[in-house]
């Protein structure tokens, strides 16, 4: 199978270093084919004017948001392949003409996790400069009080991404029993994938994985958390191991369109 070879990250969520986890080189040559992680800005508009061969673009969530209409016919055709994550991605990009498929995190990216003993904590990440996108009215409603363990992004106090995975990540999760990502976009969608390489069930309509829990109502949540209480003390290996089993591996994302 031929595999695309080099790549390009946005600024925006450069922390995240997908270009070394897939073993890409930068962009150097735009005559051959390459995968552009997020086009949030118009330096990322700009590098994919400049490709001329097969593209394969990552759909991140605010770049699906910040989309303008215009621009579709930039990044249409059959040269293009549309991937994220996300299932809502999937649907808003769907309603602006874009066809995209769903192609779950690949392995190499978080070699930094293991099952742990679930404790008394519920994680949510919201990151303070954007705290109704993450659904914190939600959260608030819940009135977890003690239990709720909110995780920051790195602009606002909280870890780096290399902190992150040189064990703050551990820090965090070993304290919970559950994550709670209510976001009604796709944010978060890396701790949800991590939270079930710890073995820990999700809360969220982000993604769909084997450990991930829809929602409707807050009633549902509450029931939920409820349930997922009892399990505080154990260490859930089975389930670690079937999201490491859902997930992708690099040829999946780096196939050509």
């Amino acid at each position: 199978m031929n595999l695309i070879k080099q790549g390009y990250i946005s600024h925006t969520i450069g922390g995240f270093n997908f270009i070394k986890a897939l073993e890409l080189e930068p962009i150097t040559d735009y005559n051959q084919p390459a995968i552009i992680f997020g086009l949030y800005n118009d330096m990322d508009w700009n590098v994919i004017a400049k490709l001329k061969s097969n593209v394969t673009i990552l759909w991140g969530g605010g770049d699906v948001l910040k989309f303008q209409q215009h621009k579709q016919k930039l990044i249409t055709g059959d040269r293009f392949r549309h991937i994220t994550p996300c299932t809502s991605n999937v649907v808003n990009l769907k309603e602006k003409g874009i066809d995209c498929e769903i192609v779950p995190m690949f392995s190499s990216a978080i070699d930094y996790l293991k099952p742990i003993e679930k404790k008394d904590k519920i994680y949510s990440y919201i990151p303070p400069s954007n705290p109704n996108y993450y659904n914190k009215p939600m959260v608030d409603q819940l009135n977890l009080g003690d239990k709720l363990l909110i995780g920051l992004g790195p602009k606002t106090g909280g870890p780096n991404q290399n902190q992150w995975s040189n064990g703050e990540a551990l820090k965090y999760y070993s304290q919970c029993f559950l994550g709670l990502f209510l976001c009604e976009g796709a944010g978060g969608g890396l701790g949800i994938v991590e939270m079930g390489l710890c073995g820990i069930k999700v809360i969220t309509n982000v993604l769909e994985a084997p450990h991930t829990i829809p929602w409707k109502t807050k009633e549902d949540i509450l029931n939920i958390i409820k349930s997922e209480e009892k399990s505080i003390g154990t260490t859930n290996v089975e389930l670690a191991n079937q999201v490491r089993e859902w997930m992708s591996n690099n040829e999946q994302w780096l196939k050509m369109p």
